[in-house]
């Protein structure tokens, strides 16, 4: 009888420590992230180049080219930027899609203006694009995805 007691009050005392652990961190949202996936294709030259002001988040990015059979030399792929807080505040970020080199063509200019809380957590305020050609034909602006 004694051994039972002593299993049911361990047992109750782990339960209120993970139920105490498990309520504290209900409350505390860590630091979000913000990606963006955009289309790619380094082997024509082009590349995307991100500017922020001011500078509030660490970007980085991570490029994955399209799976082919092997037979298409220069498919495209997808470059993936992760922006990460750094301090509170409200940004304007943005991407250009262009030739180093060619300084006579319009580049796609995607801008983000995004806002980071105390807490870090992130809201995109608004959002626009400017891609060249004909703006039937222009693609839907890439989301964000906050996580």
């Amino acid at each position: 009888m004694l051994r039972k007691s002593v299993y049911v009050i361990g047992l109750a005392a782990v339960s209120t420590i993970l139920m105490a652990a498990l309520l504290s961190g209900c409350g505390d949202k860590g630091p979000q992230t913000a990606t963006l996936a955009l289309s790619s294709n380094p082997t024509t030259g082009y590349a995307w180049r991100v500017e922020q002001e001011p500078e509030i988040f660490d970007i980085t990015s991570d490029y994955v080219e399209e799976q082919t059979d092997g037979e298409i030399a220069g498919a495209g792929g997808t470059e993936t930027f992760t922006l990460t807080p750094k301090e509170p505040g409200s940004a304007t970020v943005d991407f250009y899609y262009e030739q180093a080199w060619d300084k006579d063509n319009d580049p796609t200019h995607l801008t983000y203006q995004i806002t980071v809380d105390e807490n870090m957590q992130i809201v995109v305020e608004s959002q626009s694009g400017d891609m060249p050609g004909d703006e039937s034909e222009a693609p839907e602006l890439p989301q964000m995805d906050i996580q």
